[in-house]
């Protein structure tokens, strides 16, 4: 097996240049790490480029001897790979994905448009809750946070893996071709003329979440077929955009699993 002890070997110097966005996009390469979503990644048949490792890893993770594309590197190499606090000592870099494209209409079953949402935390976190709802295709605007950021694929707990994404760089386009198809849309903000989640009858319907900050653009609420709140104890704080988003989901799921 390849070992790795130079902080100025070529290779080491392209991986840990994938921590920016830009070179990312260029190589069409990602970098995420953690022995858990490496066997994720795995599972789901995607094969690594390289799985860069150290010593110490492979003695916790023996399995890691097995792995064809396995490299050994220097506990001081690895530091020029890794963002993490408190690293695992494992770091996968794999090709960019098939299921996350540009824009076109998902065949499959959409729930969420996410809107200038740039916390990678937050992107990896509703990424992880649609998949658990079963809603794990996402139309998101080209200013969201990178699905490939390390941070994201960290906090979608190997989600990014199995969910798909559509990147939209003009998101009233987007709303207007679902309310073609006869779905409503619904913008996610707080309004006189907003329903109640709960109080929904549209069984096709959409939800568009906007930017932790200044939430959604008027163009875009305009382009909606409405607004929508979820009801909370009066005198509280507007939900985290993640944690709204769960909740929307797990409102279309409890509908759907009602139904069955």
């Amino acid at each position: 097996m390849k070992e790795i002890v130079s902080c100025d070997n070529a290779l080491i110097k392209s991986y840990s240049a994938l921590r920016d966005r830009k070179t990312r996009e260029k190589e069409r390469l990602f970098i995420f790490e953690g022995h858990k979503l490496y066997t994720e990644a795995k599972e789901n048949g995607i094969s690594p480029v390289s799985v860069l490792f150290t010593r110490s890893a492979l003695e916790r993770y023996p399995f890691l001897e097995g792995e064809e594309r396995g490299i050994i590197v220097s506990d001081r190499v690895y530091t020029k790979l890794t963002e993490e606090r408190s690293p695992e000592g494992v770091a996968t870099v794999c090709a960019y994905l098939p299921s996350h494209t540009e824009y076109k209409r998902p065949e499959g079953k959409t729930l969420l448009f996410l809107c200038g949402i740039r916390d990678p935390g937050n992107v990896g976190t509703i990424l992880r809750a649609a998949k658990a709802f079963g809603f794990p295709d996402v139309v998101m605007t080209s200013d969201c946070a990178d699905v490939y950021s390390h941070k994201t694929v960290r906090a979608s707990m190997g989600a990014v893996f199995t969910s798909k994404s559509y990147r939209a760089d003009d998101i009233t386009k987007a709303i207007e071709d679902y309310r073609r198809a006869s779905y409503k849309v619904y913008a996610t903000v707080l309004s006189d003329r907003a329903e109640p989640l709960n109080g929904l009858s549209a069984e096709s319907a959409v939800f568009v979440l906007g930017n932790e900050g200044h939430g959604l653009d008027k163009s875009v609420r305009d382009a909606c077929s409405g607004d929508v709140i979820i009801p909370m104890e009066a005198g509280t704080e507007s939900l985290n955009v993640s944690s709204a988003a769960s909740v929307i989901l797990w409102e279309a799921y409890r509908r759907r699993i009602a139904k069955e």
